[in-house]
Protein backbone atom coordinates (compact mmCIF):
# COMPACT_ATOMS: atom_id res chain seq x y z
CA UNK A 1 0.00 0.00 0.00
CA UNK A 2 1.93 3.29 1.29
CA UNK A 3 5.68 3.20 1.30
CA UNK A 4 7.97 4.37 3.92
CA UNK A 5 4.89 5.57 6.08
CA UNK A 6 7.10 5.34 9.43
CA UNK A 7 6.63 8.87 10.45
CA UNK A 8 8.60 12.18 9.39
CA UNK A 9 11.81 12.10 8.31
CA UNK A 10 14.51 14.26 10.18
CA UNK A 11 14.88 16.67 6.92
CA UNK A 12 10.43 17.25 7.26
CA UNK A 13 11.53 17.69 10.80
CA UNK A 14 14.57 19.90 10.38
CA UNK A 15 11.95 22.03 8.26
CA UNK A 16 9.24 22.51 10.03
CA UNK A 17 11.66 23.33 13.05
CA UNK A 18 13.22 26.12 11.06
CA UNK A 19 9.94 27.42 10.03
CA UNK A 20 8.73 27.54 13.81
CA UNK A 21 11.97 29.80 14.49
CA UNK A 22 11.65 31.66 11.72
CA UNK A 23 7.89 32.73 13.33
CA UNK A 24 9.32 33.25 16.58
CA UNK A 25 11.76 35.60 15.39
CA UNK A 26 9.63 37.77 13.94
CA UNK A 27 7.07 37.90 16.34
CA UNK A 28 9.03 37.98 19.48
CA UNK A 29 10.48 41.23 18.92
CA UNK A 30 6.97 42.34 18.34
CA UNK A 31 5.72 41.53 21.10
CA UNK A 32 7.88 42.87 23.54
CA UNK A 33 7.86 46.29 21.58
CA UNK A 34 4.07 46.08 22.56
CA UNK A 35 4.52 45.22 26.29
CA UNK A 36 6.91 48.33 26.72
CA UNK A 37 4.33 50.62 25.07
CA UNK A 38 1.63 49.44 27.41
CA UNK A 39 3.49 49.65 30.24
CA UNK A 40 3.98 53.12 29.05
CA UNK A 41 0.43 54.32 28.24
CA UNK A 42 -0.05 52.42 32.14
CA UNK A 43 1.86 54.96 33.56
CA UNK A 44 0.47 57.83 31.81
CA UNK A 45 -2.81 56.77 32.61
CA UNK A 46 -2.15 56.34 36.37
CA UNK A 47 -1.12 60.10 35.67
CA UNK A 48 -4.17 61.36 34.13
CA UNK A 49 -6.46 59.35 37.06
CA UNK A 50 -4.00 61.14 39.53
CA UNK A 51 -4.23 64.50 37.86
CA UNK A 52 -8.30 64.41 37.94
CA UNK A 53 -8.42 63.71 41.71
CA UNK A 54 -6.11 66.48 42.46
CA UNK A 55 -8.38 68.53 40.33
CA UNK A 56 -11.51 67.45 41.95
CA UNK A 57 -9.90 67.71 45.19
CA UNK A 58 -9.05 71.11 44.59
CA UNK A 59 -12.42 71.73 43.14
CA UNK A 60 -14.39 70.70 46.61
CA UNK A 61 -12.01 71.71 49.34
CA UNK A 62 -10.19 75.14 47.63
CA UNK A 63 -7.18 73.33 48.70
CA UNK A 64 -4.22 74.02 45.80
CA UNK A 65 -1.44 72.01 47.23
CA UNK A 66 1.28 69.99 46.00
CA UNK A 67 1.32 66.48 46.51
CA UNK A 68 2.83 62.81 45.66
CA UNK A 69 2.01 59.48 45.01
CA UNK A 70 4.02 56.15 44.84
CA UNK A 71 1.87 53.69 42.82
CA UNK A 72 3.88 50.32 41.30
CA UNK A 73 7.21 51.52 41.79
CA UNK A 74 6.72 55.01 39.96
CA UNK A 75 6.18 58.46 41.71
CA UNK A 76 3.59 60.45 40.53
CA UNK A 77 4.08 64.48 41.39
CA UNK A 78 1.23 67.05 41.11
CA UNK A 79 1.90 70.35 40.88
CA UNK A 80 0.13 73.88 40.31
CA UNK A 81 1.80 76.13 38.42
CA UNK A 82 1.14 79.25 37.23
CA UNK A 83 0.66 82.53 39.34
CA UNK A 84 -3.05 82.08 39.99
CA UNK A 85 -2.70 77.95 40.59
CA UNK A 86 -5.00 77.41 37.56
CA UNK A 87 -2.31 74.41 35.67
CA UNK A 88 -2.04 71.28 37.24
CA UNK A 89 0.32 68.97 35.83
CA UNK A 90 1.59 65.91 37.34
CA UNK A 91 5.18 64.57 36.76
CA UNK A 92 6.11 61.15 37.22
CA UNK A 93 9.19 59.01 37.13
CA UNK A 94 10.30 56.15 36.31
CA UNK A 95 14.01 54.65 35.65
CA UNK A 96 15.34 58.43 35.54
CA UNK A 97 13.37 59.15 32.86
CA UNK A 98 10.59 62.08 33.70
CA UNK A 99 7.24 63.02 31.76
CA UNK A 100 4.72 65.47 32.42
CA UNK A 101 0.91 65.67 32.05
CA UNK A 102 -1.33 69.19 31.95
CA UNK A 103 -4.44 69.72 31.84
CA UNK A 104 -5.58 71.95 28.95
CA UNK A 105 -8.06 75.07 29.48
Amino acid sequence: MYRNSKGFSLPESLVAFSCFMMMLAFSLPLSIRMITTLEEKQHRVEAMKFLLEGIEHAVVTDDYKNSTRMYKGVLYTLNWKGNDLTSPCVAFEKEGVTDEICASE
